[in-house]
């Protein structure tokens, strides 16, 4: 009896998180589906920080969004802010993610040589730059920004850069264009708006009734 209460409450608490699950899911293509200004997506992925942290390999956390990275010169100008810094669960390196938008172009809309080879954007060339200013510039500050923040668990263990912006390419040529320039970009993570729902649906797959089945249960084989 004590067994068969245990699979139940497993079985509602996954269907509990397949339906949150696919709400959130749901509520992410209605947004692709429109032209939204950054801002929305910015607060979109603060309301709902489990979407961001699938851009990272490891568990993270947002430490704050809109966040001063340093910068600022005696006029008071030129401080430079991120749309998220983020840090490792478990380490509490940090990260900086920018987010653009979904209609954002990552590469030109012509063929740089020949038909099957194309440039980054204008904007996806001026975001890397901005985003990679925006390390150096925390880099530069971080002991005092930690100092004044009260939050002496996050550091510079090579703060990495996460960038979400566009979509996947349809045609072939534009896909491989895009997969050879991030793969060659060093320092910074480009991930499109397309690819982190992909994460989020393999995760509500994952969470069905064939993944989530207790181990040995009724339907096991017994030898």
């Amino acid at each position: 009896l004590a067994q068969t209460e245990t699979d139940a409450l497993l079985s509602l608490k996954s269907e509990i998180e397949q339906v949150t699950l696919q709400q959130l899911i749901d509520r992410f293509r209605d947004m692709l589906g429109k032209e939204l200004v950054e801002g929305r997506w910015q607060s979109f992925l603060m309301q709902n920080p489990f979407i961001l942290s699938l851009a990272f390999a490891v568990p993270a956390m947002i430490v704050q969004g809109q966040a001063y990275a340093g910068g600022k010169r005696l006029s008071g100008r030129g401080g430079k802010v991120a749309d998220f810094l983020c840090a490792s669960a478990s380490t509490g390196n940090l990260a900086i993610v920018e987010i653009k938008k979904p209609a954002t172009d990552l590469l030109g809309t012509s063929a740089y040589r020949g038909d099957d080879v194309f440039a980054a954007s204008v904007e996806l060339s001026g975001t890397i730059v901005q985003v990679l200013d925006q390390r150096l510039k925390l880099q530069r500050e971080l002991p005092l920004l930690k100092e004044e923040s009260e939050q002496p668990d996050i550091h510079d263990f090579g703060i990495r850069c996460i960038v979400v912006a566009g979509r996947t390419p349809v045609d072939r040529a534009r896909r491989k264009s895009l997969e050879l320039l991030r793969n060659a970009m060093l320092g910074v993570i480009l991930l499109t708006f397309d690819e982190l729902l992909g994460r989020l649906e393999e995760i509500h797959a994952a969470l069905g009734p064939l993944a989530s089945e207790p181990v040995g249960s009724a339907h096991d084989i017994s030898f």
